[in-house]
């Protein structure tokens, strides 16, 4: 048996920080099934700690599956059971479209891209 290869983390990653203003999450790269596991990681992570207003980076983000749409969904939900504020913002025109599609521009808080 041998390990499964290890994503390039400049390709694909997921970066989370605490500030004073929120919780600031930015998705690198391609985010599919692969990234599942660090996307639950950060929704274990944002619900183990004090409520706060989330905002997910999408402008280095080049592709979306449903997998990440799945995120989306389940972090609105954590996010707004606390009474907080969830927003994507910088999406480029395929991952805007992804959402587009989906439907989840409706309901989701996304910033055009400046």
């Amino acid at each position: 048996m041998t390990d499964a290869p290890v994503l390039d983390h400049d390709l694909t990653n997921v970066q989370c920080t605490r500030e004073a203003t929120g919780v600031n999450v930015a998705l690198v790269g391609e985010i599919d099934i692969e990234t599942a596991p660090r996307l639950q990681a950060v929704i274990d992570w944002i619900s183990a700690g004090a409520a706060a207003d989330v905002t997910v980076d999408l402008s280095r983000t080049k592709f979306l599956d449903s997998t990440a749409l799945r995120f989306f969904v389940r972090l609105r939900k954590l996010v707004v059971a606390n009474g907080s504020v969830l927003t994507l913002t910088g999406a480029s025109n395929g991952v805007s479209h992804a959402l587009h599609a989906s439907g989840l521009d409706r309901i989701l808080n996304v910033l055009p891209l400046a």
